[in-house]
């Protein structure tokens, strides 16, 4: 039997379901993403197509910072994370997350599951485990003798590297990669999306927990195809490039390539879908993309 650290607990397993059709459902998604980590609860949000997923970090963490006990307060987040769905529309959550709380000779395991009323139920058992308890903190003395010897280290290790390494080159290209993005130096290209969407210029920037995002305005033109119907006859007459266009309109789902900016290269890094929702002609959508941590980002191109 494993040894596990008391005052810890584990969560594993996911969570996953339909998007349901309210444009303002992805936005509460991230922003419970946003809240769950401010509460020592990490998690990662998945969106393909029109479904979901919320996997956490199946590393210990501490239960502190959750609350005790923790596996209500994982239920009551849990609860605030359905509230961002219609009602009809909760049924189509399903859980399989669960969670080991470590205690004194004990682990508390929890399940959590999402019943027929779209409401969050837990299920606890407390089993007998082999724990360790955590070391004591640090005295005072301890503290200032760890840091004289760890600068002494770090002072020897500088000194030789110097010799191999040209630290002030490097210190100019790491701060050249992790300056502010600034967003008027991002080439925003829509051109698959033409004659359909239009781009604002404003592009802004907005710091969440998890990062950074780039909000991109797309505006529906005249010739965007107002309905079902519209649509339909646009779509029977375009080539095929405007097909694919059409469609990705049609699901309500947009494509954003992130590409860096290096030596006046551009070379592609990733690829998010951000859904835009049903629009009508002079209707506007927010593309929010992420924005990568250590690299300067050149362009973004919004496709299908």
């Amino acid at each position: 039997m494993s040894e596990h650290l008391e005052g810890t607990i584990v969560l594993d397993g996911m969570l996953e379901g339909r998007l349901p059709d309210d444009p303002d459902v992805e936005s509460k998604l991230r922003q419970w993403v946003d809240f769950a980590r401010s509460h020592g609860l990490p998690f990662t949000l998945d969106i393909s197509g029109n479904a979901f997923s919320l996997l956490p970090d199946n590393k210990p963490v501490d239960v502190g910072p959750i609350g005790d006990p923790p596996d209500q307060t994982i239920r009551q987040a849990l609860d605030q994370l359905l509230e961002a769905f219609p009602p009809e529309a909760r049924q189509n959550v399903f859980s399989t997350l669960r969670t080991s709380e470590y205690r004194p000779n004990e682990e508390v395991q929890s399940v959590y599951l999402v019943n027929p009323l779209g409401q969050v139920d837990v299920q606890s058992r407390a089993v007998d485990a082999k724990t360790v308890a955590p070391l004591p903190p640090l005295t005072t003395r301890e503290k200032v003798k760890t840091a004289i010897v760890g600068l002494l280290i770090a002072a020897a290790i500088l000194g030789v590297s110097s010799f191999f390494i040209d630290y002030r080159n490097l210190a100019g290209e790491v701060a050249e990669t992790i300056r502010p993005i600034d967003p008027n130096e991002v080439l925003i290209d829509a051109q698959a999306y033409q004659p359909y969407l239009g781009l604002r210029p404003e592009v802004q920037k907005k710091n969440t927990r998890s990062g950074t995002e780039l909000l991109i305005k797309v505006v529906a033109t005249d010739a965007y195809p107002d309905g079902d119907a519209a649509m339909q006859t646009a779509y029977d007459a375009a080539p095929l490039s405007k097909r694919l266009a059409l469609e990705a309109l049609a699901r309500g789902y947009v494509r954003a390539e992130v590409f860096s900016s290096e030596d006046n290269q551009l070379k592609f890094l990733y690829h998010v879908d951000v859904r835009i929702g049903d629009l009508s002609p002079g209707q506007e959508a927010e593309v929010a993309v992420p924005m990568p941590g250590k690299v300067r980002v050149g362009k973004i191109r919004i496709t299908y």
